[in-house]
């Protein structure tokens, strides 16, 4: 669990890891400036662009960083700082670490900006690279392993699911009739073929949706989300605050159900005039409820833009 120093910007495969502006870096920045001293977690370092930022402005704070992508934890220049641990076992660092005084955890989901730009990693359909897609390059399972593997059904519900791709049938038997499939070229022409328009619009949504619902089966993220959320509450201390930047629908939907259910002060039936449940709230939900970049910044960085963000007060 210790990273190994490597040259700054680089990866164990040679490719530069550039680091990229942090996504409502003046909105996570703002929402930490009333904190006391104590630790804060970047628990999705990526490039370090949220954990640099923060380092930079507060020196208050104690940061860690965690990440389940083994190439941003040696390419970080905050070694020693840096640790490779899936967000979901934010307890096991923090105990492994000895780690107290926790004001913070950030959460800033989805495929990093290295990830999709690394040929050799299968995110991004715009290269012909083999189908990995694993943010964890010790895991097993890869996006090649679920294609050519999984039943016709196993591969339309993770469409239609984590997609919500509206030609996932048709998609599911051209891939099914041409297995093997072994590179990311392969899949997407696949796709193209499959949706029944002429519109490259379309074919390029239809192919980014299916490339999104394999990534995010293929890694398990959900799961880890809700894992690491729920934890996140237990780990951060009373007036400390969790902060989580989701990119889809998916993502948030996950992040609002459970800050909303951690924040509720009764569960009562409504039919029952008087409160009997004597449940007490853990989190203050954010004021505003979720919040959206700036069109500035949206100007600057594309990735912004489906970008939401929550926050909660640990009570």
């Amino acid at each position: 669990m210790v990273p190994v120093p490597r040259e700054l910007g680089m990866n164990t495969n040679g490719v530069e890891y550039k680091a990229h502006k942090p996504v409502m870096g003046k909105e996570v920045l703002n929402l930490l400036k009333n904190l006391p001293p104590g630790t804060v977690i970047d628990s999705t370092y990526g490039s370090g662009a949220h954990f640099n930022l923060i380092k930079s402005k507060y020196s208050k704070f104690k940061l860690f960083g965690i990440d389940r992508d083994s190439e941003a934890v040696l390419s970080s220049n905050n070694h020693n700082l840096v640790f490779k641990y899936n967000f979901s076992e934010l307890d096991k660092f923090i105990k492994d670490k000895e780690i107290e005084n926790v004001k913070c955890i950030l959460f800033d989901f989805g495929v990093s900006t290295h990830q999709l730009m690394t040929e050799d990693r299968g995110f991004s359909f715009q290269y012909d690279s083999i189908l990995d897609m694993r943010m964890d390059l010790e895991q097993l399972y890869s996006a090649k392993e679920f294609i050519n593997s999984a039943s016709k059904d196993e591969i339309n519900l993770v469409l239609r699911n984590y997609g919500e791709e509206p030609h996932a049938k048709r998609i599911v038997e051209r891939i099914y009739e041409s297995r093997p499939v072994e590179s990311s070229k392969e899949l997407s022409e696949l796709i193209s073929k499959a949706v029944p328009s002429s519109n490259p619009l379309i074919k390029k949504k239809s192919i980014r949706r299916c490339f999104q619902a394999i990534r995010i089966h293929v890694n398990n993220e959900l799961d880890h989300i809700n894992e690491g959320v729920l934890k996140s509450i237990k780990l951060v201390d009373s007036g400390g605050v969790v902060i989580a930047i989701s990119y889809h629908s998916l993502e948030d939907k996950l992040v609002k159900k459970i800050f909303h259910e951690y924040s509720l002060d009764c569960i009562c039936p409504k039919e029952i005039p008087k409160c009997v449940c004597n449940i007490i709230p853990i989190l203050k939900l954010g004021k505003p409820k979720k919040i959206k970049p700036k069109q500035i910044e949206i100007n600057q960085n594309r990735k912004s833009k489906s970008a939401v963000l929550r926050y909660a007060i640990k009570l």
